[in-house]
């Protein structure tokens, strides 16, 4: 049965090749559409657009643990190697929804205050379709 009322967000994580990233304290995903541009001399001198590309993105922070199974370190060498990586958003409750797609791992940085817990956060842009299904 899918989650009922709102959505704890602590339920929905981030994975990559089906292993959850470890230490998330938080993640966003964005989905935008581009228009374009078709103003005509019938427009009446309002502009008028027509659908474009679509993109997306997801923005993620993480506690910093360099032996976590997929964490900092697994983030570092994606970008590095510039390698397209398989991820997917869910909650894994049956019914919900489960988002997958295709992505690179665009930016990642490192904040280490004097005794604080060290944290990191990153960026990757989607390419390619984002498929929607439901966790069964």
């Amino acid at each position: 049965m899918a989650t009922v009322g709102a959505v704890n967000g602590t339920t929905l994580l981030l994975y990559e090749a089906g292993v959850a990233i470890a230490g998330t304290t938080s993640h966003s995903y964005s989905r935008e559409m581009e228009t374009r541009e078709a103003t005509t001399k019938d427009s009446a001198g309002n502009a008028e657009f027509l659908e474009g590309l679509k993109s997306g993105t997801v923005d993620f922070e993480l506690l910093t643990a360099f032996d976590a199974v997929k964490g900092y370190e697994e983030m570092h060498a994606l970008l590095e190697a510039r390698t397209k990586a398989v991820w997917k958003i869910s909650t894994e409750v049956v019914g919900d929804p489960r988002y997958s797609f295709n992505g690179y791992v665009t930016s990642l940085g490192m904040d280490a205050g004097l005794e604080e817990t060290m944290t990191s956060s990153g960026s990757i842009q989607i390419t390619g379709v984002i498929t929607t299904a439901t966790v069964t």
